[in-house]
C-alpha cells in the first residue's frame, strides 16, 4: 500500500543520510554540498506516522520496525540519546494511534514482541549513555556519577518495561543481561544475580551472561561479608574485661580476624582458615577472656569449610559460634536468622554426606 510505500522509503532515506555522513567523516569531508542536504534530512526528517486505528495489521507492523530500523541506525551512530527517543516515542505512538488502548495493543503478539525489542534496545542505548558518563569520570562523584546512575536507572526501568512484554528466547536474554548489567550498576548486586541467573539458564553458553554473573555473585559476596565484618566490629572488647596485657593478645587475635575477613572477601577460603583456626581451639573457647574473638573465628572458619564443601567441619565450627552467641547473650537479633540458616545448611550436608556410601 502507498502509506508502507512511504514507511519503507523514509527508513530508506534514513539509512542512506547516516551512511553519507559517516562517509563524509571517512573522506576528508568530499562532496561537502550533497553530504550537507542529507544530514539535514537525517535531523529534520520525522520518524514515520503511525497508521490510524482502521489501519491493517501489516501496516502497524510496519510503522514499528521502521522505527525500530531507524534507532539501531542512531545506535551504530553512537547517537545514542537520539535512538532511546525514537525507539519510546514509537511505541508510545503506536499505543495511542493504532490500538484502542495499550492493553489491547500487549494482546496483539507480533506488536508486542516488536514492543519489548523497542524497549530493550532503548535499555542498551541508556547502558551505553551510562558507561559513557563513567569513563568521562563518572566514577568519581560530581555531575558525571549522578548522569551515570540516572542512564543506568533508566535503563532498569526500560529493562521491566520489556519484560512486561513477555519476550522469548534470545529476544528475554538480551533483555534479562541488560538488566542484570543495570541492576549491579546500581549497587543492586542479589537483583542482578537473579536476573543473570535465569538468563544463563536459557543459554548455558552465552559467555557475555556467565561472565556478568560471575561479577554479580562477587559482589553479592562482598556485600555479606562487608556486612558480617560491621556486624562483629560491634563487640566491644574492653566491656568484656579485658586487662592492658589481656587487651594486646585480643588485639593481636582481632587483627587476624580482620585478616581472615579479608581473605574471605577476595575469595581465599584457605588463606581466611590460616587466621581462624588457630583461635577455634578448645582453650581458647574455654578462655571466656577471648570468647568475643573465638566467636567471630569460629563463624568465619565455618564459612570458609563450608566453601570448601567441607560440611561436617562447616557444621562443628557453626555449632561454636552459635553456642557463644548464646551462652553470651550478644545481641546480634537480625544475625541470629542468618546464622541459624546457614548451620542448618552445612548440617544437612553433614548428614547427607554421612549416609552417602
Amino acid at each position: 500500500t502507498r502509506r508502507m510505500a512511504d514507511v519503507a522509503a523514509i527508513g530508506d532515506a534514513l539509512t542512506v543520510a547516516a551512511a553519507a555522513e559517516q562517509r563524509a567523516k571517512s573522506e576528508d569531508c568530499a562532496g561537502m554540498e550533497d553530504i550537507a542536504v542529507l544530514s539535514k534530512l537525517l535531523e529534520e526528517m520525522a520518524p514515520p506516522p503511525a497508521m490510524g486505528l482502521e489501519a491493517p495489521l501489516d501496516e502497524k507492523y510496519a510503522f514499528i520496525t521502521a522505527n525500530k530500523g531507524t534507532g539501531n541506525n542512531e545506535f551504530k551512530a553512537k547517537r545514542y540519546a537520539s535512538a532511546i527517543k525514537i525507539y519510546i516515542d514509537a511505541v508510545e505512538a503506536l499505543s495511542r494511534e493504532c490500538y484502542p488502548s495499550r492493553e489491547r495493543m500487549m494482546w496483539d503478539y507480533a506488536a508486542r514482541e516488536l514492543v519489548a525489542q523497542c524497549y530493550s534496545n532503548a535499555a542498551a542505548s541508556a547502558l551505553k549513555l551510562a558507561q559513557q558518563k563513567v569513563a568521562d569520570g563518572g566514577d568519581g562523584g560530581g555531575d558525571d556519577a549522578e548522569g551515570a546512575r540516572a542512564n543506568f536507572a533508566h535503563a532498569a526501568t526500560l529493562c521491566e518495561a520489556a519484560l512486561q512484554c513477555k519476550p522469548e528466547g534470545s529476544d528475554l536474554v538480551k533483555v534479562l543481561h541488560r538488566h542484570g548489567q543495570a541492576l549491579l550498576a546500581l549497587q543492586r548486586p542479589e537483583e542482578a544475580k537473579a536476573a543473570l541467573e535465569r538468563a544463563a539458564d536459557k543459554e548455558p553458553n552465552n559467555r557475555a551472561v556467565r561472565e556478568e554473573l560471575v561479577k554479580a555473585k562477587r559482589a553479592v559476596k562482598a556485600l555479606l561479608v562487608e556486612g558480617e565484618r560491621a556486624l562483629f566490629n560491634g563487640v566491644d572488647l574492653r566491656a568484656a574485661g579485658l586487662t592492658s596485657k589481656k587487651e594486646q593478645r585480643a588485639q593481636e587475635m582481632q587483627h587476624a580476624i580482620e585478616a581472615g575477613f579479608e581473605a574471605l572477601l577476595d575469595g581465599n577460603d584457605e588463606e581466611a582458615l590460616k587466621h581462624f583456626l588457630p583461635l577455634c581451639s578448645e582453650k581458647m573457647s574455654a578462655d571466656s577472656k577471648f570468647k568475643p574473638q573465638t566467636m567471630q573465628a569460629a563463624y568465619g572458619a565455618g564459612m570458609a569449610r563450608y566453601h570448601r564443601s567441607s560440611y561436617k567441619e562447616a557444621a562443628s565450627l557453626l555449632s561454636t559460634f552459635f553456642t557463644l552467641l548464646q551462652e553470651n547473650n550478644w545481641n546480634f537479633g537480625a544475625l541470629l536468622g542468618a546464622i541459624s540458616f546457614a548451620l542448618h545448611r552445612a548440617l544437612f550436608h553433614r548428614s547427607y554426606d554421612l549416609k552417602a556410601p
